[in-house]
């Protein structure tokens, strides 16, 4: 009677096994490379203490996988997430953080310090509405001085088995890059000319 019983357990936990993890679909996992853009504006050279200057970021949820050529639905992903780098353009050191010279007016999606980098970073991550996911928020001076802030590429965004990395490019058509001449020149320790990068992904100004 026994026997029958603990046979009778086993067919029963065997039978829910395969209710819930037999018919599941094998997981296909795929790596995406899409593309996002960005603006600050207005788009002006140089801005007195108290202004405002909005950031927007935009990211298609049907966005162009850059490695198939094809249009593919990255809808409901998690992780659309990356950091904003706030650092000095005076300086011949670039990595000297700034957070302390902005206040931030929060706008769409969702801003904090990066507590990796408290100094130069602020933690973003966008916020998914309709057929983008969306990112905005207000940089009020505070500080005189000459800044750079860069935006990040989002490295691992994630959707069930899937992955995607997004280059975010800067669209402003003047990023008033003169600013950095103090940190690339010739024979400086960070190379003679601005990297690629940082003429796609940087935007300087000067605050009055």
């Amino acid at each position: 009677m026994a026997t029958k019983r603990v046979l009778l357990v086993i067919c029963s936990l065997i039978g829910l096994f395969l209710i819930f993890f037999g018919c599941r679909k094998p997981c296909t996992k795929n790596h995406y490379d899409f593309n996002g853009t960005s603006v600050f504006s207005p788009e002006k050279d140089g801005i007195n203490i108290g202004d405002t200057i909005w950031f927007n970021s935009i990211i298609s949820i049907k966005n162009l996988d850059t490695k198939s050529n094809q249009i593919i639905d990255y809808s409901g992903a998690s992780n659309v997430s990356t950091q904003i780098n706030f650092n000095t353009a005076n300086s011949t050191d670039p990595t000297i953080g700034s957070i302390d010279s902005f206040k931030f007016i929060k706008g769409k999606g969702e801003i904090s310090i990066n507590t990796n980098f408290p100094q130069a970073s602020m933690a973003v991550t966008y916020v998914e509405e309709k057929d983008n996911y969306l990112l905005s928020f207000g940089i009020i001076a505070i500080k005189k001085g000459v800044y750079v802030i860069t935006e990040v590429d989002l490295e691992n965004s994630y959707k069930k088995c899937s992955d995607a990395y997004v280059t975010i490019t800067l669209n402003n058509i003047n990023k008033h890059q003169h600013y950095l001449d103090s940190t690339y020149y010739p024979n400086s320790p960070y190379g003679n000319t601005i990297p690629l990068i940082v003429q796609t992904h940087s935007y300087c100004f000067k605050v009055y």
